[in-house]
């Protein structure tokens, strides 16, 4: 198997990350991973791609509140919703 390896600068440009940030999540531990060869940085391009289709998102809505939406009908969540404005002044 051949790997594409790409630079920071080249990732940088993908991920819309600055250099600086993708720093900072190599010192966390954070995706996307990378490769140290000597002195250099690199990443494999697939988990470049990987670090990308994990930031794909159908919503804004957090995940928990998501997860809620999931188990309510439609007629329970608008209930809930206006319950809970209620109970906090705003209807």
């Amino acid at each position: 198997m051949t790997r594409i390896l790409l630079t920071e600068e080249q990732v940088s440009k993908a991920t819309l990350l600055k250099p600086s940030t993708l720093k900072k999540r190599r010192q966390f531990g954070l995706p996307p991973r990378f490769l140290k060869i000597g002195s250099k940085v690199v990443y494999d391009q697939q988990d470049v791609e990987d670090f990308l289709d994990s930031c794909i998102r159908e919503s804004t809505a957090p995940l928990k509140e998501k997860q809620a939406l999931r188990t309510k009908t439609p007629k329970e969540f608008f209930k809930s919703s206006s319950t809970d404005k209620a109970q906090e002044g705003e209807v």
